[in-house]
Order: structure tokens, then C-alpha cells, then sequence
């Protein structure tokens, strides 16, 4: 199905959309933009977030990821970070524990498998213990540019 018909479909059932999953279509991001949603938000909501960070062998980067989502301009009551990690041998996990210590202020969840069974049971493992009312996966490389964007992703 090309964008023309998703767009076509959008259109005719947009009375019936309760959910759209957008994968990075162009069209389809550009019609969402300028569809008028009638939707009236809460601005001053702030959803319990949960954020899964999937590693495997991520001591070079982990740090920096975990400092990267610290930064967020989100409530601490408001975030839980749960990091799954898949058997590293390079002291993954005892960086996230570290790390952890010194930021007390953080909900931060850590999960170590003793066997590495891939990502998609890493995340579905890390899914039973998430409370969030909204969860995001980020990958250890996978830097967010500034502050505001956990804000922005939620509006």
C-alpha cells in the first residue's frame, strides 16, 4: 500500500480512527500536521512515563544515555527508567548500578538476564515491570537532542 492509499484511508475512515502507528511516512506526518483533530488536551498532564533501554555490551555509551534521559525536563515522580540487559560481559550492568547510586532521585529499574535471548524478548521481559501509563524504547545510541524532548513527544 503506498502513502497515496494510507492517506485515501485515513480520509475515508477518519471518523472511525481511535489510533494511527506511524512509521516515518512523509505524507502521512504532513496530513496529521495539518488534520484537524478537534482533540482538547490538558496541557498541565503529565502521564507517568516509562523508558526501556535495551543493552547489550553498552559500557562505552551507557552513562551518557542514562545521563541523556536525567536530563529531561520531566517530573521524577512522573519517569521510571527500566534498562533490560542482555548478559553483557564488558560490566554493563554494574555501570547502570553505579550510576543509579548516584542518582537516587530516579526511578531506574535494572534487569540483568543471565542469557542472551535477543532484543525482542528483552523488551517484552521489561515490559512486565513497567507502570508507565506511556513506555518508550530508546537504544543506547540513540541520543535525544535537548531537554524538552520527552515534553514535546508527549504533547
Amino acid at each position: 500500500m503506498g502513502d497515496n492509499d494510507c492517506l485515501n484511508a485515513l480520509r475515508y475512515h477518519s471518523d472511525n480512527i481511535g489510533c494511527v502507528a506511524l512509521w516515518g511516512s512523509a505524507s502521512l506526518l504532513s496530513l496529521l500536521e495539518e488534520w484537524s483533530w478537534d482533540i482538547k488536551g490538558d496541557d498541565s498532564y503529565m502521564p507517568k512515563v516509562t523508558i526501556i533501554v535495551p543493552t547489550y555490551n553498552e559500557a562505552k555509551l551507557i552513562e551518557k544515555k542514562l545521563e541523556n534521559i536525567y536530563e529531561q525536563d520531566y517530573p521524577r515522580d512522573k519517569l521510571e527508567v527500566i534498562v533490560v540487559d542482555s548478559a553483557s560481559t564488558d560490566g554493563t550492568p554494574e555501570l547502570v548500578r553505579e550510576w543509579a547510586r548516584r542518582h537516587p532521585d530516579l526511578n531506574l529499574k535494572l534487569i540483568v538476564e543471565s542469557v542472551r535471548k535477543g532484543k525482542v524478548y528483552a523488551l517484552n521481559h521489561a515490559l512486565k515491570y513497567a507502570t508507565g501509563e506511556i513506555v518508550i524504547i530508546t537504544d543506547v545510541d540513540s541520543l535525544w537532542p535537548d531537554k524538552e524532548t520527552l515534553v514535546r513527544a508527549l504533547k
